[in-house]
């Protein structure tokens, strides 16, 4: 997920990134609100500017959100 970072980020900073995403995930469920999902779509695009590989949390996101904001 972070082999990609750009050089100079904090060590610290990477991990709380990580573990962040990390504890999003496990929290993730069809009862999560619409606008939660949403907004953790977009803080995850934010992420991905600094080129960590997220895409497959987006892709889980994605389908949670198809399902529980339909």
């Amino acid at each position: 997920m972070h082999y990609h970072l750009l050089g100079g980020l904090n060590d610290n900073l990477d991990l709380g990134i990580i573990t962040k995403i990390v504890d999003a995930v496990k929290a993730f469920n069809i009862s999560t609100p619409c606008d939660h999902l949403e907004n953790w779509d977009f803080s995850l695009k934010t992420i991905e500017c600094v080129c960590m590989r997220v895409r497959f949390v987006r892709a889980r996101l994605s389908k949670l959100v198809s399902l529980s904001c339909e």
